[in-house]
């Protein structure tokens, strides 16, 4: 019985050399292990490739397809001279074959030229910046409108407000020009009660014997013609509005006035 499986090739196998050992993985692209055994994050996905045709009796198109392409890592300097060089060589022998006078014969569609994968990545990278950028912009952009939306409201509101005020301030000035009497009649009403007054100091003044009208001091002390009662006596609240006769009872032995 064998005891675990294999880590590079998920299989169970004695002491023999393991068949991933010189094999690429298919989805991170690096060697010594299979796909099934991979604890990379890095999954495939579909990336779109553009690539230009065309036809002798048609002008050029451009067509679009989508293709399954491995997300790997970046290419070191050793791949990209090799890429250089391959892309330099079809090129040459492109242009070769087109100089030849049995080109036409060919189809130029197996001539397409693609776009490398390296090109492709930095492309994405630069989309996936801008949508980022354009998703700020975005949000931005709605909070302004609602900013702007508020502002609406509120300024449609303050008009609301203007226009009830001018309203009144009609009203309030139409009752105004009915009742341009009230301060003559408020003035005369005011020279009556100030007359009234006057008449009833002239009384009292009088009254009490002074020729002259009396100072301030004489005119303050308060002449009060009614006897004065005990608090002792039983109807002292009665007799400090009418005068006592001093034939109430008296309280504690008080005599009778």
């Amino acid at each position: 019985m064998y005891g675990r499986p294999c880590g590079q090739c998920g299989i169970f196998h004695l002491w023999k050399p393991c068949p991933a050992q010189f094999s690429e993985c298919f989805k991170c692209g690096h060697m010594g292990h299979f796909s099934r055994m991979c604890f990379t994050r890095i999954s495939r996905r579909n990336v779109t490739i553009s690539a230009i045709q065309s036809d002798s009796t048609t002008a050029t198109s451009i067509s679009v397809k989508t293709e399954k392409v491995l997300q790997k890592a970046k290419k070191s300097k050793k791949k990209a001279t090799r890429d250089r060089e391959r892309k330099f060589e079809f090129e040459s022998r492109r242009k070769l074959m087109s100089v030849l006078p049995f080109s036409k014969i060919n189809n130029e569609s197996l001539y397409i030229e693609t776009v490398l994968k390296e090109e492709q990545a930095k492309l994405e990278e630069e989309i996936d910046e801008l949508q980022h950028i354009l998703e700020i912009e975005r949000k931005c952009y709605s909070d302004k409108e609602q900013k702007v939306k508020d502002l609406t409201k509120l300024i449609a509101g303050k008009d609301d407000r203007i226009q009830y005020l001018l309203k009144e301030n009609a009203e309030l000035r139409t009752e105004l020009e009915q009742c341009r009497c009230v301060p003559e009649i408020a003035t005369v009403s005011n020279r009556r009660h100030n007359a009234y007054g006057q008449s009833q100091r002239q009384q009292s003044w009088r009254g009490r014997g002074y020729i002259r009208p009396p100072t301030v001091s004489e005119f303050d002390q308060v002449y009060d013609p009614r006897p004065k009662c005990h608090k002792s006596c039983r109807n002292y609240e009665f007799c400090m509005r009418i005068p006592c006769t001093g034939r109430g009872k008296s309280k504690k032995g008080f005599p009778r006035r």
